[in-house]
C-alpha cells in the first residue's frame, strides 16, 4: 500500500537487491531512477516500502540531517535493525561516537600499514592459482576471497572459516529470504561469542583485541555490548563507514 503522502509520480518497483537490469548493466540500473526535473528521491513498496535517495546533493543533505533522521533504521529489510542492535552502526550522536572512537583506533594507520606484507603475498597466492587457467570469474575467484581472508586474518580467527562466513555475509548485505534476521543474527552471535570471550579475558594483538582493549566512556566493555559490537565489524567482512540514515514513511 502507497502512503497518502507519497507522490504517485515518485512511486517506482525496485527491489535494492535486484534491480531491475543490473544483469546487463549495473550502474544503468541505478541511474535508471534518476529524474532530471524530480525531488532527488523515489519511494518503492518493496519490504514494506522506503525511500530512496537518487541525487547527490540530496544524499549529502540527508546524512547531515540527524535532526529528522536517525541510524536506528539499519536497512530497508524489516526488523533487521531491531533484532540486530549493531554497535556503533546503529547509534546517533554522542553514543556513536564513544562505541566508533575504539574501533576507529583498533584500524589505526600503523596497524593497517604493518599488513602489507601479508597483503601483497595473498594477493600473489590468489593469482598464482588463478594464472593456469588464462581466465577466471573474478568474484568468486577473487574478489570475494581477498578482503575476507584479509579481515579474518586481522581478527585472529581462522582463515578456514571463511566458507563458513561468507553465506552469513551475503545473508546480512543481500538477504535472498532462506535466512530470518534472527537466525542470522544467532549464526554470527553464536561463531564469533567465543572469540570475544576470550578477547576480553585475554587480550592478544589482533584487531578485536586492540578494540575491546579501548575503554568507552572511561570505563570496559561490557560483554552483551562487544556482542552487540560484533556485526559493526564482524567476520562476514570490514565495517561501513557508517549506517545509512534513514526514516520510514508514517
Amino acid at each position: 500500500m502507497i502512503p497518502a503522502h507519497v507522490p504517485a509520480e515518485l512511486v517506482v518497483d525496485f527491489n535494492i537487491f535486484d534491480p531491475p537490469g543490473a544483469e546487463a548493466d549495473y550502474i544503468a540500473a541505478w541511474q535508471a531512477l534518476r529524474r532530471p526535473d524530480g525531488p532527488g528521491l523515489v519511494w518503492t513498496p518493496a519490504f514494506g516500502g522506503h525511500w530512496i535517495a537518487t541525487d547527490g546533493a540530496v544524499i549529502r543533505r540527508l546524512w547531515a540531517d540527524t535532526a529528522n533522521l536517525s541510524s536506528q533504521v539499519l536497512a530497508v529489510v524489516p526488523g533487521l535493525g531491531e533484532v540486530m542492535q549493531l554497535i556503533p552502526l546503529q547509534n546517533d550522536g554522542a553514543e556513536h561516537k564513544a562505541f566508533r572512537t575504539p574501533i576507529m583506533k583498533g584500524f589505526a594507520g600503523r596497524h593497517i600499514a604493518a599488513l602489507e606484507p601479508a597483503v601483497r603475498a595473498l594477493a600473489q597466492e590468489l593469482i598464482a592459482d588463478i594464472k593456469p587457467s588464462g581466465a577466471c570469474d573474478f568474484m568468486p575467484d577473487f574478489a570475494e576471497i581477498f578482503p575476507v581472508h584479509i579481515f579474518l586474518s586481522m581478527l585472529g580467527v581462522p582463515v578456514e572459516d571463511r566458507e563458513r562466513l561468507r553465506p552469513l555475509g551475503a545473508q546480512l548485505t543481500r538477504p535472498d529470504g532462506t535466512m530470518s534476521v534472527v537466525e542470522l543474527r544467532d549464526a554470527v552471535d553464536d561463531y564469533l561469542r567465543p572469540h570475544v570471550r576470550q578477547r576480553l579475558a585475554a587480550p592478544g594483538e589482533d584487531l578485536l583485541s586492540r578494540i575491546l582493549a579501548e575503554p568507552v566512556q572511561g570505563r570496559a566493555w561490557t560483554l552483551d555490548e562487544a556482542l552487540d559490537g560484533r556485526h559493526g565489524g564482524d567476520a562476514s567482512g570490514p565495517p561501513s563507514r557508517r549506517s545509512a540514515p534513514a526514516a520510514r514513511p508514517a
